[in-house]
């Protein structure tokens, strides 16, 4: 059975990633949904005490069935070190919240953003590339859906022009589902033989 939790992520161009240097990007303070509390963890990543308890936390959501859909700079290695150079990889390319439970705090999962601005008819709009994954022990749970409705919502109230994209693989519908709920619609465009690509526009006018 294909989880409701897992999803692909694009591959970040290099060009992308230099937009999004940790040291100059400026990270949003995130959102709540009515189970689920969104926060950006760059904090915790400067901090020692709270990093290590975060690379605690993610040995229980960076498993091989969580992340078996995600692109391969995604996967994690067997090294002694995987998870801190996980963070740091993931740190230097993208926004990265956290994803926690509104009543016990529990780490659910991971929200992943990539923003990048770029050239549009009517002056300059951002692209927002969108990745998420949660634990095993949360899948079913309907956490996908209210995360990305939160997300939408929250971009929406920004009241600027954003493109967000979403990527899914072929043999992941149920995520395919998720997004299309959310307003998401397929690019044909931008699909592939293995993966399905979605978008949505905010503050565009057509």
């Amino acid at each position: 059975m294909i989880a409701p939790s897992e999803m692909t992520l694009l591959a970040i161009p290099d060009e992308t990633k230099a937009m999004n240097d940790p040291d100059t990007r400026q990270t949003s303070p995130g959102f709540d949904t009515a189970r689920l509390k969104v926060r950006p963890w760059r904090d915790c990543v400067d901090d020692a005490a709270c990093l290590e308890n975060l690379q605690a936390e993610l040995t229980t959501i960076l498993t091989p069935q969580v992340l078996r859909h995600l692109p391969v700079p995604l996967q994690i290695t067997d090294a002694a070190d995987a998870v801190a150079q996980w963070i740091t990889d993931r740190n230097a390319e993208s926004d990265v919240y956290t994803v926690r439970a509104q009543e016990s705090d529990a780490l659910l999962g991971l929200l992943i953003l990539v923003e990048f601005p770029e050239p549009d008819a009517g002056g300059m709009r951002h692209t927002i590339h969108l990745g998420y994954m949660f634990a095993k022990s949360e899948w079913g749970k309907g956490y996908a859906s209210e995360l990305i409705d939160g997300l939408v919502h929250w971009i929406q109230v920004q009241n600027r022009p954003v493109q967000i994209l979403g990527g899914v693989a072929k043999g992941n519908p149920a995520s395919a589902r998720v997004l299309q709920k959310a307003g998401f619609e397929r690019i044909a465009e931008m699909s592939d033989n293995e993966t399905d690509m979605f978008g949505l526009q905010s503050g565009i006018t057509p």
